[in-house]
This record gives structure tokens, C-alpha cells and sequence, in this order.
């Protein structure tokens, strides 16, 4: 977790920097957060984006696509990136001794303004790959082309963080270095640093390699997206699916709210593993089912969701599949748990928690979130309220949140 004695400081540029230096940490991560996603697209250039965030790994001035992954793998960095509907994510974790090389090879990244045509085609039909897997898995087909789409349309979230196949193959360089230039500023970022590593060697590497960014106005940040309905029914058809696949949600609140810890409790007793209400009342009292969960999915600090997925099962047991889901949704808001489900859920949450937020990478991600949004339930926070939970807290959540019959898309043979 983030240690409370991180440093904070900024660039003249406007470039918001956090060390947070962890003796016990074997290896140190450097994230990259950038305020731009999806949602700050216009209909004209639909997964600039996400196109942007492939093309910071081709080549630029300083290398070329192949110097660049050379230079990474041997210096023992391992790299990952992700567009989201409100931002754009880059990490980097290397051994301590590398962090130097970790902070100039995303500085490089972020300041190209030069595509080579050839690899931007390239990564145009990797990203269209990727929209064909998408459409080959009936379980984030239904999510991505039917649940969310619905749940949003007419707002900036209904499109896909991707784009469109016809949106992405007409972006041209002009448009998508003209969206990097406009998002990709000092003050809409934040360069945040954990693990072990030498706090004076990051300073002086980020100095040289970020302080000739020009200070530019910070574009305005996404609030909160009103979603388009809280209830509704949506059947799908698909000649190459056998079997049926649900998808059950509500709208919930963020990372912000302060719920979020009740929410996180509330889908573990509804939907996790072996012991969620799902797994009992589906698959073990019912025989409908494998792939059976619940969980809650707060996609922006503002937004989220509750899901209850029912991935692949026989489609002449839909009906019966739908009124399980809502009696497992009204005995969630009727009955407490026993003493030995909540302290066993407890646990379960607590050990699941733990296992990721000691990390380099969670560290410096956390960083960003209480950078960007102060509100923010931070982990050190989040596990003691999950350790104070009553099952008179996880019911009145599930009466506050749960509320009529949800969203329902369901995918079909046909």
C-alpha cells in the first residue's frame, strides 16, 4: 500500500511527479497516467485513443519499433499499457537499476508526434484483431457490443474504447497527433514512481527527460456519466453460439462513494466463487451453469456497475435462470448473513485484497487514483472498512443499490 510519507512535487511544465521509494520491494515500477480515454473522442476519430496508446510502442525518433522492444527486454523491463473510457495507463517495472532507462524510454513515447505509415496500418489491423476476438467470445461480446452500449447510449461511454472498425481504419496521422498534442500535456499528467529504487536518481532522470514539455492548458476532465436506463430487458441472437449467455446489471456508484467498500462485500456474498449465492442457488441447487459470478466493477471513479454473469448454459433454462438471479437479488435484501459466512467472506475478500496491493504496480496506480481524485477510498482505507462490515451493512446495500429488476441482456442461439 502507499506509503504515507510519499513525496508529491511538480515540474515548472505543470507534470505532476510521486515517489513513493519501498526498501522491501525487489524491483521498481514507473506508471504513466494520462487524462484522455475514449469518452473524450467525437464521432469523427472513435478509438484515437486507443490507437495513440498501440502506437507509443513503434518507432520514434530516438528508435525504431524493434531498437525500442530490444532495449525494454534487455534491459529486463516488462511493459503493459491500457486505454480505459476516461484514461490512458503506461507501466513500466524494471530492476532498481534501470529505473533511469524506464523514465526515458516513456518520456520518448509520450513526446513522439511522427507515425511511420506502415506501422500505423500495422497497428490498425492488430486492433481490428483484437474487435474480431471480442466478437468471437460470446461472454465480452454481450458486455461490450450489447450490455454497456444500452446501459449508455447517447452518452459518451456508449461507443467502444476501441472505436468501430470504419472509425479506426480512417483515422488518419494528422488526426490522432493532433488528439496526442491536445491530451498528452504536463498537466494532464502524472508520472508516478514505487518500489525499490533511488529516489535522487528519478528526480534527476525525469528533470532531463519531461522538462522540455511545454506547459499547456489542462483539457477538462470527464465527471460523472448519467447512465441511459436502470432497467430494461435485451435478447440477442447469434447462429454461431450454442448456448446462452446473461448478463444481469445495476447501476451503481464509483471508487469515490463511500459505499464502494459495502459494494465490494455485497458481490462477494452474492457472486464469488463456490460459496456466492449464485454458485448455490444456480449450478449446485439447480444444475444450471459453470462459469457463474457476481462482482462489482467501478470502471470510473464516478461510474460502476454490478454484474451477475451466467457465461454458457442451456438456453431452455434461461426463464428459469432469470427468476434464480432475482431471488437470489431479494433474499440478498431480506436475509443477514450468519455470523460464519460474513467473517468467512471477510477473509475471503481480505486474502484476495492483500495478495495484489503489496506490489510495485498496484503502489504506483494507487498513487495516480489519489493524485486525480482526492475522494477516493485508498486501499489502506478500503481493508479496514471491509474488516468493520456488519450483514446489516452488506443488506441495507443490497436494498440501497439493488433496486427493481436491473438491466438483462442475454445472448441466444439462433
Amino acid at each position: 500500500m502507499v506509503s504515507r510519507k510519499f513525496e508529491r512535487y511538480q515540474l515548472d511544465n505543470g507534470l505532476t511527479v510521486l515517489l513513493n521509494p519501498l526498501a522491501s520491494q525487489k524491483k521498481a515500477t514507473l506508471a504513466c497516467g494520462i487524462g484522455v480515454g475514449s469518452a473524450n473522442e467525437t464521432p469523427d476519430i472513435y478509438g484515437a485513443a486507443h490507437l495513440n496508446e498501440h502506437m507509443l510502442f513503434t518507432s520514434n525518433q530516438h528508435r525504431d519499433k524493434y531498437q525500442l522492444n530490444e532495449d525494454m527486454e534487455f534491459s529486463g523491463i516488462h511493459n503493459n499499457a491500457s486505454t480505459s473510457k476516461t484514461g490512458t495507463n503506461i507501466f513500466m517495472s524494471s530492476l532498481p537499476k534501470d529505473i533511469g532507462k524506464s523514465i526515458e524510454i516513456t518520456s520518448q513515447m509520450i513526446k513522439n508526434e511522427k507515425y511511420n505509415s506502415d506501422e500505423l496500418i500495422n497497428e490498425k489491423n492488430s486492433v481490428l484483431a483484437d474487435m474480431s476476438d471480442v466478437y468471437d467470445n460470446p461472454s465480452i461480446f454481450l458486455a461490450t457490443k450489447v450490455f454497456i452500449p444500452k446501459v449508455y447510449e447517447g452518452t459518451v461511454f456508449e461507443h467502444p474504447t476501441a472505436g468501430y472498425e470504419d472509425s479506426v481504419m480512417n483515422l488518419t496521422e494528422e488526426q490522432l497527433i493532433d488528439f496526442k498534442k491536445k491530451f498528452y500535456v504536463p498537466s494532464n499528467m502524472i508520472v508516478s514512481v514505487a518500489g525499490k529504487f533511488d529516489p535522487e536518481v528519478a528526480k534527476k532522470c525525469i528533470d532531463i527527460n519531461f522538462r522540455d514539455m511545454k506547459y499547456r492548458e489542462k483539457p477538462e476532465r470527464i465527471g460523472r456519466v448519467t447512465p441511459a436506463i436502470n432497467e430494461g430487458d435485451f435478447t440477442v441472437k447469434r447462429s454461431n453460439t450454442k448456448q446462452a449467455f446473461l448478463i444481469m446489471g445495476y447501476n451503481v456508484p464509483g471508487t469515490v462513494n463511500e459505499d464502494c467498500s459495502k459494494l465490494t462485500f455485497l458481490a462477494s456474498v452474492i457472486g464469488e466463487g463456490f460459496t456466492g449465492k449464485m454458485t448455490k442457488k444456480l449450478r449446485v441447487e439447480n444444475g444450471i451453469g459453470y462459469n457463474i459470478g457476481g462482482y462489482y466493477n467501478p470502471f470510473t471513479s464516478n461510474n460502476g456497475m454490478m454484474f451477475l454473469n451466467i457465461l454458457g448454459f442451456n438456453s431452455k433454462r434461461v426463464g428459469d435462470a432469470r427468476k434464480i438471479l432475482r431471488e437470489v437479488v431479494d433474499e440478498s435484501k431480506s436475509e443477514l448473513l450468519t455470523e460464519r459466512v460474513l467473517e468467512g467472506k471477510r477473509t475471503q475478500i481480505l486474502s484476495n485484497f492483500l495478495e495484489n496491493v503489496s506490489t510495485p504496480m498496484y503502489i504506483a496506480s494507487e498513487m495516480i487514483s489519489r493524485e486525480l481524485y482526492p475522494e477516493i477510498i485508498m486501499a489502506r482505507k478500503h481493508q479496514n472498512r471491509l474488516s468493520k462490515i456488519t450483514s446489516e451493512d452488506v443488506r441495507d446495500t443490497a436494498r440501497k443499490y439493488l433496486q427493481g429488476d436491473g438491466i438483462t441482456a442475454i445472448l441466444m442461439p439462433g
